[in-house]
């Protein structure tokens, strides 16, 4: 049967959506607080993983500024007001002169509003509600996206894409090709190299250098078998060492 194409996935990175009261979540979480609920969010993924997108908070601080909210000069104002990152309207950050955007300038918040960039969640992507409830999704600016993942030292891994994260009904088919995961709306993603390339390579220079000292060890004889256990050794230990490491 010839292979199938899905279309691409809804971009997700960058994404403004709305997580609703606690007992709305689907599924139930109970992991999120409640304080975390009813309240808009950014989604940081470029696409789910097992259902799931990696989340952080929009606060609007019931309608105060962040230098009201925290107005000294103290080491814990300071900090408090480096987690929190300005969308404009805003002003931009005091400190740090950041100031995101949103894609559209059209487009704009109910509130004056700051991204809390302390906790990051994971909810269901099934859980999250636009932001409005008619019209296009709202979406930070590329450089506002980008500013804040690198604010946060956010990385994009790849993750492989499964069943339960393409959005279309029925079920799935021999055959398929799933989408290249995607950047900030669509754009994409830098894959880094998975960790079975390295464990497979990690084995490969361990099984060479095995060799050469098996072979070489059965040539001369004697210390040399010494010295082809210590090569044994070393293999056995560099293909452990990059096995092991994510």
């Amino acid at each position: 049967m010839p292979g199938k194409i899905l279309e691409p996935l809804e971009p997700l990175a960058g994404c403004i959506k709305w997580l609703p009261h606690k007992d709305a979540l689907v599924p139930a979480d109970p992991a999120i607080d409640e304080g975390c609920c009813n309240h808009p969010v950014v989604i940081l993924s470029t696409g789910p993983w097992h259902g799931s997108v990696e989340i952080l908070i929009i606060t609007s601080f019931g309608g105060r500024n962040l230098e009201t909210k925290y107005p000294t000069d103290q080491a814990y104002h300071v900090l408090a007001r480096h987690n929190y990152l300005p969308i404009t309207p805003n002003r931009a950050h005091p400190d740090n002169g950041i100031l995101l955007a949103l894609d559209d300038p059209s487009q704009k918040l109910r509130k004056d509003s700051y991204i809390n960039t302390r906790d990051r969640h994971i909810v269901s992507l099934t859980s999250l509600q636009p932001y409005n409830r008619k019209g296009p999704e709202i979406f930070l600016s590329k450089r506002s996206y980008q500013t804040l993942v690198q604010h946060i030292s956010f990385t994009k891994k790849y993750v492989p894409l499964t069943e339960e994260d393409v959005y279309l009904p029925g079920r799935m088919e021999e055959g398929i090709t799933y989408p290249t995961q995607l950047g900030w709306k669509g754009d994409p993603v830098d894959l880094p190299r998975l960790k079975d390339d390295l464990e497979s390579e990690g084995r490969l220079l361990g099984g060479f250098i095995w060799s050469v000292f098996v072979l070489y060890g059965l040539y001369r004889g004697g210390v040399f078998w010494w010295l082809w256990r210590i090569g044994y050794s070393v293999a056995y230990t560099l293909g452990w060492l990059l096995e092991i490491v994510d």
